[in-house]
């Protein structure tokens, strides 16, 4: 919820942070809960992206 209030502020730098914090959480779920473990990966994942996009633009992030 903080990356998605992160991200409409345009605040790029507390995105990367909770993009961060998201896969952290997400390494450590994964054996005890492996369908929400890696919902928050994918979660993270997009997150990450989403800041490539910004700060590479679309056409240079492109692989």
């Amino acid at each position: 919820m903080k990356a998605s209030l992160a991200y409409s502020s345009k605040d790029w730098t507390a995105l990367d942070t909770y993009s961060t914090k998201t896969r952290n959480t997400a390494k450590l779920l994964i054996p005890k809960d492996t369908l929400r473990g890696n919902l928050y990966a994918a979660v993270g994942h997009f997150l990450e992206a989403t800041l490539i996009l910004v700060r590479e633009g679309t056409v240079k992030a492109a692989p």
